[in-house]
């Protein structure tokens, strides 16, 4: 539900103000027309997919930045919810709120920009205790060597949510199924309802509770796993003041950087950079969230492997999977700049900057249960917040940048 926009917002948008965009400034198209894409599909782009709102590049970059501004402060709240409250259903009633109003976009549309970007505002809001109340989940139901390769597989989930909901989006548009675009966000919105009642149906907040779970099953996790329960007031000046605690942040607040200019600006740049058809372009960018979902999956087996084989300590994983997650991502995103219309190059260099960053959920993700189990949720919350502070400013950048590079013509 949060990536859904940045394809539908590729056939929201009218083509003809795109166009008009384009040739009033050409340095704005990088590319030549149809030297990625033959005549037909250009023809097919123009025909099938109709935009009905006149958004320019700053309104759309509003647009799809609105969720985080809300996004980093819900994170904080919902990181001391999740340390005092059910974390199942601090998950469970978030996602419903946020299908609610997924369903509630092409209405939302129609009526103006302003109350898009208040629907994207408040699912902000209700997204934003996902994160850490998944997190204290993730404390309570394992053992502290299994956290590692458990995190990474939860998380990866992200990356194959991205996966199935890139493609799809773009075929949705692309259809004539309950108007073209609006039927993402319907799809999307109907179907997390579906999802929040298997979820209230099976997750228990602790293994304690579950029905089903066996006795031996529940001593292995008592035993293996740190108390958690709340007993104290929260430590903020030892929080705050822990080097641990901002390296965690840093690492976090660089990732989400790079992580969310591809969410967010990746189809964007498919369609009006390099001019791929929809269909095509919602495939494409789901290329690197699936190759952070198979990277996630055997990092995470082998890290865990080197951890019970005692190769490597936890505290080296997690140094080595910020490392990996922070320079990866970095040198492929400067690669960028150099691959200029090559579209397989591109394409290449997104690929492999989808996988290392997966590397973090063994890394930074990790790391605010291995500081206090306790104060997990918190933890989570605050550097989540951080890092959403970060993507609201890559939102400016991406504006600065743009208005740079439009006047540079006229030097």
């Amino acid at each position: 539900m949060r990536v859904n926009l940045s394809v539908a917002i590729v056939a929201m948008v009218k083509k003809s103000h795109e166009e008009s965009l384009t040739n009033e400034n050409s340095t704005l198209e990088s590319c030549p027309m149809g030297q990625n894409s033959n005549s037909n599909n250009s023809d097919n782009i123009s025909s099938n997919v109709v935009g009905e709102f006149s958004w320019n590049e700053k309104t759309q970059g509003f647009i799809l930045g609105s969720f985080y501004y809300s996004y980093g402060l819900a994170n904080v709240i919902g990181g001391r919810t999740a340390d005092y409250f059910e974390s199942r259903m601090l998950v469970g009633v978030a996602t419903l709120a946020s299908a609610i109003l997924t369903l509630l976009t092409p209405m939302a549309s129609r009526l103006g920009a302003g109350f898009l970007i208040t629907i994207r505002v408040l699912e902000g809001c209700s997204q934003g205790v996902i994160f850490p109340a998944m997190n204290k989940l993730i404390t309570r139901w394992y053992t502290t060597e299994e956290r590692s390769k458990f995190t990474g597989i939860i998380f990866a989930g992200m990356d194959f949510g991205c996966v199935l909901t890139f493609p799809i989006s773009g075929w949705l548009c692309e259809s004539e199924f309950l108007g073209g675009w609006p039927s993402v966000f319907y799809v999307f919105g109907g179907l997390s309802i579906i999802w929040c009642l298997f979820w209230f149906t099976l997750i228990r907040d602790d293994p304690k509770k579950h029905p089903r779970i066996s006795a031996e099953e529940l001593k292995y996790i008592l035993e293996g796993s740190p108390n958690t329960e709340q007993k104290h007031p929260v430590p903020w000046s030892s929080i705050f003041g822990s080097k641990y605690f901002w390296a965690t942040v840093i690492a976090q607040t660089g990732l989400n950087f790079g992580y969310f200019v591809m969410l967010s600006e990746l189809p964007t740049y498919f369609a009006n950079i390099l001019h791929i058809p929809i269909n095509n372009n919602g495939l494409l960018t789901a290329m690197p969230s699936l190759a952070a979902w198979i990277f996630s999956m055997i990092y995470s087996f082998a890290v865990d492997k080197a951890i019970k084989s005692e190769y490597l300590t936890i505290l080296s994983v997690r140094r080595l999977s910020v490392a990996i997650s922070g320079y990866g991502p970095m040198l492929c995103l400067i690669g960028m700049c150099f691959v200029n219309c090559n579209v397989g190059g591109a394409f290449a260099v997104l690929i492999l900057s989808g996988a290392f960053m997966s590397a973090a959920y063994c890394g930074s993700f990790s790391s605010h249960s291995d500081l206090s189990p306790r104060y997990a949720g918190t933890l989570m919350g605050l550097a989540t917040a951080f890092g959403a502070i970060n993507t609201c400013l890559e939102n400016c950048v991406h504006n600065v940048c743009d208005n740079i590079w439009n006047n540079s013509d006229d030097l």
